[in-house]
């Protein structure tokens, strides 16, 4: 597949690598009660409410099993599996899901104001993996119209 030899995907793949490390460590440091709601994410003035620290640790226990899936994908894509690329785009499909739902709960609990730069930031370094999720969509859906074309002959 030529996907395996592309220096862009390469990139994208290791970005990704990278960002789940930090992703990881992060909510490694959350669960060990090294930083509190308190602190990460930026709060609503008034603070979490309790039901909102409950979902929010939800979305962490899963971050960190997708960080964990991520790197199975990213290591076999380095060793040029093919079916990597389906582990890519479910861990990739799980990760924008818990985006879009932390994105959901920060916004309703009135986090945004007074933080919108921190949540900003939060999601510009996040571009590259929806490019890459773009990417493997595209990718995943060449590979397997092939594959039916094939099997139809």
């Amino acid at each position: 597949m030529h996907v395996f030899n592309n220096n862009w995907y390469k990139l994208l793949v290791s970005y990704y690598g990278i960002f789940q490390f930090f992703h990881l460590l992060l909510n490694t440091v959350y669960f060990l009660d090294l930083i509190t709601l308190s602190s990460f994410p930026p709060p609503p003035e008034a603070g979490w409410q309790k039901q909102m620290a409950v979902a929010l640790t939800g979305i962490a226990l899963t971050d960190t099993a997708v960080a964990c899936v991520s790197f199975f994908f990213i290591g076999a894509f380095f060793l040029r599996k093919h079916w990597s690329l389906l582990v890519g785009l479910v861990s990739l499909t799980t990760y924008v899901y818990g985006s879009m739902l932390f994105t959901y709960y920060t916004i309703l609990n009135g986090a945004w104001r007074g933080n919108v730069i921190q949540y900003i930031f939060l999601y510009v370094v996040s571009i590259p993996l929806y490019v890459l999720f773009i990417y493997l969509i595209i990718e995943t859906s060449r590979v397997t119209k092939m594959q039916w074309t094939l099997n139809r002959k």
